[in-house]
This record gives C-alpha cells, structure tokens and sequence, in this order.
C-alpha cells in the first residue's frame, strides 16, 4: 500500500507542476497595469468590465477619466462613470462623484446624468 500512496504523491506534484501560472483576472490585471503606469492597458482591462456593469471598474475608470490617466480628462464622463458606480454602492464612488461635480458647470453635470441614467450593461 505504502508503494501506491508514494506514486500518487508523485503523480499530484507532476500534475501541480504542470498547472501553469494563475493568473487573477481582467480587473486585477488591469489594476496591476494602472498600478504600473500603464494606463492604456488598464484601460484596455477595466473598460470592458465597466461596460459590462462592474462597479469598481466602472469607479477606476471615473478616476481615469477625472486625471486623465489613459484617457482625455473628462469630468462629465468622470461624473457618469462615478455615479453609474454609486448606484452598485461602490465604496466611495458617491463621494468621488460629488467631488467631481464641485469642479464642473450645471449643464456639465446635466449631461453627466443624462448619461448615467441612460447607461445600459453590454452583457
């Protein structure tokens, strides 16, 4: 029996040997890419999941648009994807949101709203 569990475990560690690297997602790879400074990348990564309907991408992605960061600064699409976020209860994106709008024209933020409210998930 001992011969039988030895030749297992070796079949288990040559199995987990040739399971490859994990990788740990398109937000966590886009974050890790925005985290370098490769804010195309990030974009590339967090883009389509905030279009998809994920509220920390679709806050990210208000962050990028507020600083320009792989993007040209917009505060009225920084405001949308704010508050399109802020509706999933993403921490702090009510709070970026009304920030942003400190900073914008009442018909800015108008067309901010208009935006957000007709926002539709691309599932």
């Amino acid at each position: 029996m001992k011969h039988i569990h030895e030749h297992a475990a070796a079949a288990i560690v040559l199995m987990l040997g040739f399971a490859g690297p994990v990788t740990a997602g398109p937000y966590d790879d886009g974050i890790a890419a925005y985290n370098s400074g490769d804010y195309a990348t990030a974009l590339r990564f967090l883009g389509p999941l905030a279009e998809q309907g994920d509220g920390a991408a679709q806050y990210k992605l208000g962050f990028m648009y507020e600083r320009g960061q792989g993007v040209t600064q917009d505060l009225v699409f920084a405001h949308m994807w704010y508050d399109i976020s802020a509706r999933q209860s993403t921490p702090n994106a009510a709070k970026a949101r009304d920030y942003v709008a400190t900073l914008m024209a009442t018909d800015e933020i108008a067309k901010a709203q208009t935006l957000a409210g007709g926002w539709k998930p691309t599932k």
